[in-house]
């Protein structure tokens, strides 16, 4: 199970960091639920896809690194980075960030974010 856990994550953030939409939508359950740093949920796929897009309109070369992974059954956290430029302005920021992942049918249920984003809203704001 483990192994199938990592190939469905390792795809998703590949999916990811290549700003491939598509590729991501097919890494996501039918149910799937995104939460963000700020506790705001998207429960709807549709709405999923638009807000990705928009992020990653908005941070073009997005990025996610992980440098450790902690597997229980289906619950797996990651651990490591998130990155990008903000369009507007061209500052980069890299901030270290968890995300808690739960799977279901060997497709992602659940995407929950962990960051500290003042310094991104720091850098939105300087336009």
């Amino acid at each position: 199970m483990e192994t199938q856990n990592t190939d469905i994550i390792t795809k998703f953030i590949d999916a990811i960091n290549l700003a491939d939409i598509n590729a991501m939508l097919d890494c996501m359950s039918i149910h799937h639920i995104f939460k963000d740093s700020r506790e705001n949920t998207i429960t709807n796929k549709v709405l999923i896809e638009k807000a990705w897009r928009n992020y990653l309109t908005i941070f073009p070369d997005y990025r996610i690194e992980i440098s450790e992974r902690v597997c229980n059954e289906d619950h797996i956290i990651l651990l490591g980075y998130a990155s990008g430029t903000y369009k507007q302005n061209s500052r980069f920021w890299k901030i270290p960030t968890a995300w808690h992942v739960r799977l279901q049918e060997n497709k992602i249920n659940y995407w929950q974010v962990y960051a500290d984003n003042s310094v991104v809203l720091e850098i939105m704001k300087d336009v």
